[in-house]
């Protein structure tokens, strides 16, 4: 049990102010932390450790208010280390002052940077990646590495909102960034890194505006599969995986670089979504089959199904994002051969195999198990919107009487 009081620690000099300082025991042992402020032994509760500021005069008052403000967040801040420490089998003082010293110590870049580090060691790098992303845009809007959370204000975003349409930067990718900024602001609260007095997000935008779904017809797919790409080797790879994922049920990037050769169990594959950890099991299609048989040379020596990640050289998540850039930019090149009027990225198979199927008029709970959702919900994302020409068609045959 750790004993935290805020106590006075009285002047040796007649007239003077007293300084506010915290005592903490642990296990028998005493420490006190001084604190910066300084008050009179009147404008203190010892009874209900609190600031007496309601019948002080003009001059002292708002000095007095943020004190007890600071207090607050005093309070908040060790509770929260201490709640923290609790989760372990036992703690000392010191790792209550180490801590203590990092909280204080600490800003809103190396915050987040320990959290990229957090969920780096839980596997969780799409998100650490999101982190960083949103770290490296807002660290070019403020150009400062130090930046308190207190600073973390409504007008510091609407500024920062700002910026980003200056930057031509899309409704949806602003939203991004301030949502990001708020799933950290909020772990900063729970840490007790903050004291919440506002909600610093409301005047900027955080929703989602409707956009044109990423999805293709049946006739590009067909379109690219006719593509006679084999005299360049990246163009043709991209063009297989885009396929590969096409046929495995809109399989993701990530979970296509994830596919061991022990993933082919007879005529199927399975694997785990990397995302939701739900298995699947896909029967391999003679198209699949083509696919996979193709590129058996390149994979002879990896333990891996698909080119993806190659090599010893560098991480797997360094290696899976290099290829996925790789990928998408030659996507766009295809893209352009087929002239089509919104770039392929790996994204698109995915949506494509989802739209194409509710087009055939395969039932919605059977198209969400088949991309492994949890919920209907997320499938009807990545459904495409009703045809515009049938929307007119429904128009005519009601107003037309």
């Amino acid at each position: 049990m750790t004993s935290i009081k805020f106590k006075l620690r009285l002047s040796t000099i007649s007239g003077k102010p007293a300084t506010l300082y915290i005592q903490l025991i642990h296990k028998r042992e005493v420490k006190t932390i001084t604190l910066p402020y300084k008050l009179y032994p009147y404008e203190w509760n010892n009874l209900h450790e609190e600031v007496i500021f309601f019948q002080a005069v003009p001059h002292r008052y708002h000095y007095l208010k943020e004190i007890d403000k600071q207090v607050i967040k005093e309070k908040k801040t060790l509770f929260s280390i201490i709640r923290q420490l609790c989760e372990q089998k036992s703690y000392s003082m010191e790792d209550i002052l180490r801590l203590y010293n990092n909280r204080h110590n600490e800003g809103l870049f190396p915050f987040i940077q320990k959290k990229i580090e957090e969920l780096q060691k839980r596997g969780r790098f799409h998100t650490a990646r999101n982190y960083r992303t949103t770290s490296r845009v807002f660290y070019s809007f403020c150009q400062r590495s130090k930046l308190q959370f207190e600073e973390l204000n409504s007008g510091l975003l609407k500024d920062f909102e700002e910026y980003l349409k200056t930057k031509e930067i899309k409704l949806n990718s602003i939203s991004f960034y301030m949502r990001i900024l708020r799933s950290l602001y909020n772990k900063a609260l729970e840490e007790g890194f903050i004291e919440r007095d506002e909600n610093p997000f409301r005047l900027v935008y955080t929703g989602i505006q409707k956009t044109r779904k990423r999805a293709v017809s049946s006739n590009v797919i067909a379109n690219l599969k006719k593509l006679n790409l084999e005299e360049n080797d990246g163009l043709n790879l991209s063009k297989d995986l885009f396929l590969f994922s096409f046929y495995t049920r809109g399989m993701a990037f990530i979970d296509m670089a994830h596919l061991l050769k022990t993933s082919v169990i007879g005529n199927y594959l399975e694997y785990t979504r990397q995302k939701t950890k739900q298995y699947l099991r896909i029967r391999i299609t003679p198209d699949l089959k083509e696919i996979l048989q193709k590129y058996q040379s390149l994979t002879s020596g990896s333990p891996y199904l698909l080119p993806i990640i190659r090599g010893k050289n560098g991480t797997f998540q360094l290696q899976y994002e290099s290829a996925q850039r790789l990928h998408n930019k030659r996507l766009k090149k295809i893209s352009e051969l087929l002239n089509l009027p919104v770039p392929l990225t790996s994204y698109v198979a995915r949506h494509s195999w989802a739209t194409i199927a509710h087009r055939k008029g395969i039932p919605l709970h059977i198209i969400s198990e088949g991309m492994g959702h949890h919920s209907e919900r997320t499938t009807v994302i990545y459904l495409d919107s009703l045809d515009n020409r049938l929307l007119d068609k429904a128009n005519e045959e009601v107003t037309s009487l």
